[in-house]
């Protein structure tokens, strides 16, 4: 038998699913940008004269939540390739408004941006991933997938540190 939802003995899925690759591959980099980012700003807030980021975390905080609820079907009718290739480019546009506007309002203004990019990103790829797999075997694509989130969020790391230290921070 295969129990609840199970594939069968002989059509076990791969712990590791080659279709959630490509997908996983854009949400590690997204994720290594978001890290980057959380330490970025915190110290960026400093030169931007401010006493610290915690209004800019707000923003990060609650702007996906009205932009995922208003834009839920977005991706679906301009296509899910479409939406992840603009978000992509949003989350550019907003990590280079933020390190170009040496102003308090350029750190809100390219969070906003950010965040609006990352809002249809995620739902977008999480829906590729699922598109790409069969259905018996979609736990393991998603696992494949969010998987990349930790690579991604470790690749941050190592790439922010040398960054920060030839910027003449302590990493």
């Amino acid at each position: 038998g295969t129990g609840a939802g199970g594939t069968g003995a002989g059509d076990r899925p791969p712990a590791c699913h080659r279709s959630a690759l490509p997908t996983g591959s854009v949400l590690g980099l997204g994720m290594a940008a978001y890290f980057a980012w959380n330490t970025y700003i915190a110290l960026h807030a400093d030169d931007l004269g401010m006493d610290n980021a915690a209004g800019i975390f707000v923003v990060y905080s609650v702007v996906p939540l009205p932009a995922r609820l208003a834009g839920a079907k977005v991706p679906e009718r301009i296509g899910l390739v479409r939406s992840v290739r603009i978000a992509a480019a949003g989350v550019a546009v907003g990590l280079a408004i933020t390190a170009a506007w040496a102003a308090p309002a350029g750190g809100y203004v390219g969070t906003v941006v950010r965040s609006l990019a990352l809002a249809c990103a995620y739902p977008a790829l999480t829906a590729l991933t699922l598109q790409a797999t069969r259905p018996s075997e979609r736990t393991s694509g998603l696992s494949t997938f969010t998987m990349f989130f930790e690579v991604g969020s470790g690749l941050a790391g190592l790439a922010v540190g040398p960054v920060a230290e030839a910027a003449g921070r302590r990493a």
